[in-house]
C-alpha cells in the first residue's frame, strides 16, 4: 500500500501500482520477532496499558512498511 501512494505521489497516476519484491518473507519475518520484543518490553518492563500498546503495534507497522517500502524503491530506482 504505501510503495502505491508513493508511486501516486511521484507521478500522479491513479492506478495505485504498488510493487513487491522476494525480500517481503524476511522483512515480516523481522517484523514479527521485533513485535515480539515490542510486547514483552510494554507488557512487563513498561506495564503499558492494551490501548496504548496498541498505539505502539500500529506506529511501529507503520513505521516498518514505509521504510522497508521506501528502500525497496530506492534499491530498484538505483538498479
Amino acid at each position: 500500500a504505501f510503495t502505491a501512494a508513493w508511486e501516486f505521489a511521484v507521478t500522479r497516476k491513479p492506478t495505485l501500482m504498488g510493487t513487491t519484491s522476494i525480500w517481503t518473507m524476511p522483512i515480516y519475518g523481522l517484523s514479527g520477532l521485533a513485535c515480539e520484543l515490542i510486547y514483552w518490553h510494554t507488557r512487563h518492563t513498561v506495564a503499558m496499558p492494551l490501548p496504548l500498546r496498541g498505539v505502539v503495534y500500529l506506529l511501529w507497522t507503520y513505521i516498518w512498511e514505509f521504510s522497508t517500502g521506501m528502500t525497496n524503491i530506492i534499491w530498484h530506482d538505483t538498479q
